[in-house]
């Protein structure tokens, strides 16, 4: 299996996540993309660098999951984060479901980043 994340199916989406680096009190934010290793969340929430978080993810109407996440990256405003274990199944079905999408570009993070500003 291969190490290097990026290489991973990764899933465009726009989906609600409610966050809470230790410590800290809970923040919401926007996924952005979606693997079975870890996500790029869009958050006004200042999150430490290396910040440990409890997720919940809404999968769909009434369809929550929690999993846990390192930050390992933030930049204009956008959060990496990646999961300390493989998602929990339900993620995994989710993903199935879907499909892949296009990789990630700097130029699609930003417009999106700024679509949700917008939206506010």
């Amino acid at each position: 299996m291969s190490t290097d994340r990026r290489h991973r199916t990764r899933v465009r989406t726009d989906m609600e996540v409610w966050f809470r680096p230790s410590g800290q009190l809970f923040s919401r934010g926007r996924v952005f993309d979606l693997s079975d290793t870890g996500a790029a969340v869009y958050t006004d929430a200042h999150t430490p660098h290396g910040s440990v978080m409890d997720l919940t993810l809404r999968l769909g109407e009434g369809r929550y999951v929690g999993v846990k996440a390192h930050q390992v990256w933030q930049r204009d405003g956008l959060v990496g984060l990646r999961f300390e274990d493989r998602a929990p199944q339900a993620v995994q079905n989710w993903l199935s479901s879907k499909g892949p999408t296009c990789a990630r570009s700097e130029n699609n993070s930003a417009a999106f980043s700024r679509g949700l500003r917008a939206r506010g």
